[in-house]
C-alpha cells in the first residue's frame, strides 16, 4: 500500500461572517495559489491586496462604498404593526426599515404581549370579557 501527500489551496470569503460563496458548501480546490487567484478573478471574485470577496460580497462592499440602490418603500404589517420596507437592488442584500429594525421589534414584542394579555384574560374570565 502507498500514501501520496499533496498540499492543495482552499479558498473562503473575507466578507460577511455567514457567508457561504460555494453552492454545495465545498471549496473547490486548487494545485496553487496563482491557479486559484486567476480563477477567482475570472469568476467575479475581488482579489485585492488583503482581501478576497465572493460576487456577492463584492457587491455588498461596492454598494457600502458608492451607496446602495434603494427600491421603493413598500408598506407592510406584520402582527399589527405597521412599517415600510426596501432593499438595495445592486447587491441585493441590503434591507432598511422605517422605522428602524430596533424600533420595530420593540414594537412587534409589545404587541404579542399585549395579545397574549388578551388571550390570558379570555381564558380567565371563560371567553366573556
Amino acid at each position: 500500500m502507498s500514501f501520496d501527500s499533496k498540499t492543495f489551496v482552499v479558498v473562503t470569503c473575507d466578507g460577511k461572517p455567514d457567508c457561504k460563496p460555494w453552492i454545495d458548501g465545498a471549496s473547490p480546490h486548487f494545485d496553487g495559489l496563482l491557479d486559484a487567484l486567476a480563477w477567482l478573478r475570472d469568476n467575479g471574485w475581488l482579489v485585492a491586496d488583503t482581501r478576497l470577496l465572493c460576487p456577492v460580497c463584492t457587491r455588498v462592499a461596492e454598494c457600502e462604498a458608492t451607496s446602495h440602490t434603494w427600491s421603493d418603500w413598500l408598506p407592510t404589517e406584520t402582527n399589527g404593526v405597521r412599517y415600510r420596507w426596501r432593499w438595495c437592488e445592486r447587491c441585493n442584500e441590503a434591507t432598511e426599515t422605517d422605522p428602524p429594525l430596533e424600533v420595530l421589534i420593540q414594537r412587534g414584542q409589545a404587541a404579542l404581549d399585549a395579545e397574549q394579555i388578551l388571550s390570558e384574560a379570555d381564558r380567565t374570565l371563560g371567553g366573556n370579557r
